[in-house]
């Protein structure tokens, strides 16, 4: 069902909240067509993949639209406006039990900006508090009106007035939903902090919310985002461990029959193990296994052994491709895909990427191609397969 004008769907007023606005033309506008405006907000899965929440969709009515609706805590927000299917504008606005927004242009501001206010609440506290500071105002204005050449810039400063702001709010606010939702204005959906902010400081306030709030809202909106920055935080620390001469991590994974496969065994019966990453979706992965056979038939006897490490996220895509493909060697999955302890370890950033490895576990070669891999096989280990 679309909504005309105005959206309602409120059963408990407690949880009540209104955002309502007009969008008229500014000089020059092409004339409106059929405009809408979506409300929408975000939790997280697990693995820290975003799911929609979408509170409302109505069609403009006369260039205006009402929306009421429930919500059950604070809230970050995207009001977008559309033209059919062309995207016009959004702004970032914070919901809650009681809020009341209005969305308009305001006469401070560029003359294609709408701004959302609020007299008070979080919204106020949260976003107006910078959205209606002069100077953020005057640097957005400098911004728009600027040559096209030089607007990247101008918009740096302005977002740097931004999340100045919301960093301070998130830090000092006593309330831990002031701190959690200026933090989650800082992030990707909301246009980010320019890296402005940093990670592991962020982690350590994630860590503090975690202990402030509600299980179920660290569950959805801290633990998801706060493992995944972590993660990336300690992938890029590994990676740079990672290099020729040093120890590889160990790896201790099911293959598809759910045996245990510990690399350190393996280590310990090789001359060199060829540690591949990869996923049932990477093509380039897929058109290594032929030549891959090759080399492993050759030089197995000679020591040579490769252990797969499977990044797919869905278990059955992984067996599936592993059957499907025969692979003759140590073949294991992580179902926790780039975020699992693996890929972690070993810095893993994409597939493919291999690091070849001596008994001792050292890395001799890292992202090594199939010729590279050839060349060096034979030089290492074709004496020993003559030999046999």
């Amino acid at each position: 069902m679309l909504f005309v004008g105005t959206y309602k769907k409120v059963k408990n007023h407690d949880k009540k909240f209104s955002v309502s606005g007009i969008y008229d033309l500014t000089d020059g506008e092409k004339a409106p067509g059929h405009l809408s405006a979506t409300l929408t907000s975000f939790d997280y899965l697990e693995n820290g993949t975003p799911v929609q929440i979408e509170f409302a969709e109505v069609l403009l009515q006369d260039g205006r639209y009402l929306i009421e609706a429930e919500v059950d805590e604070p809230r970050a927000c995207n009001l977008r406006i559309f033209r059919g299917t062309e995207f016009v504008w959004s702004t970032a606005l914070v919901i809650e039990p009681n809020a009341k927004i209005e969305i308009a242009r305001h006469e401070h501001g560029p003359s294609n900006w709408l701004i959302a206010t609020a007299e008070t609440g979080r919204h106020d506290k949260l976003i107006d508090s910078w959205h209606m500071d002069k100077d953020f105002l005057s640097k957005g204005s400098q911004m728009v009106s600027a040559p096209i050449q030089e607007r990247h810039a101008r918009f740096e400063k302005m977002w740097e007035v931004r999340t100045n702001a919301l960093k301070k709010l998130a830090w000092t606010s006593e309330d831990p939903f002031d701190s959690l939702v200026a933090l989650e204005l800082t992030g990707t959906f909301f246009g980010g902090d320019m890296g402005l902010i940093d990670g592991e400081d962020k982690v350590k306030l994630y860590d503090k919310l975690s202990i402030q709030l509600d299980e179920d809202v660290v569950a959805r909106r801290i633990r998801p985002l706060r493992d995944v920055m972590a993660a990336n935080i300690a992938r890029a620390n590994n990676l740079e461990k990672m290099s020729v001469g040093e120890k590889a991590p160990n790896i201790v994974l099911d293959n598809v029959n759910g045996e245990k496969i510990d690399l350190s065994d393996i280590l310990s019966e090789a001359n060199l193990v060829l540690v591949e990453f990869w996923a049932s979706w990477c093509a380039p992965c897929i058109a290594k296994f032929p030549t891959l056979k090759s080399l492993y038939a050759e030089y197995q006897d000679a020591g040579f052994e490769v252990m797969t490490v499977s990044l797919d996220t869905s278990v059955d895509d992984w067996k599936r491709a592993s059957e499907n493909h025969k692979l003759p060697w140590y073949d294991v999955g992580d179902e926790k895909g780039f975020f699992g302890p693996s890929a972690v370890d070993f810095g893993v950033e994409g597939v493919p990427t291999n690091y070849l490895l001596d008994g001792e576990g050292l890395i001799v070669e890292k992202n090594t191609d199939l010729e590279q891999l050839e060349r060096l096989l034979e030089a290492q280990l074709s004496t020993t397969s003559e030999s046999n």
